[in-house]
């Protein structure tokens, strides 16, 4: 159960990111740090996808516990 938590902490970091991508874009200047840009949107495509998994694996184990 300590991974979901884990899982969890990683998917709140990527939605961060996620919310950085949004406000960096249309800040003039930061063309010429591509790194930063880029991995910030590495991380927001990972959070779509991390955020699914997360609410799949914490649904099925909230309904087995409840069981």
């Amino acid at each position: 159960m300590r991974w979901v938590l884990f899982i969890n902490r990683i998917a709140l970091i990527c939605n961060i990111s996620f919310f950085l991508m949004f406000i960096l874009k249309d800040i003039a200047g930061l063309e010429k740090v591509y790194f930063i840009i880029n991995t910030i949107l590495v991380l927001a495509v990972i959070a779509f996808f991390l955020n699914f998994a997360t609410i799949i694996i914490t649904t099925i184990f909230y309904f087995f516990k409840k069981f």
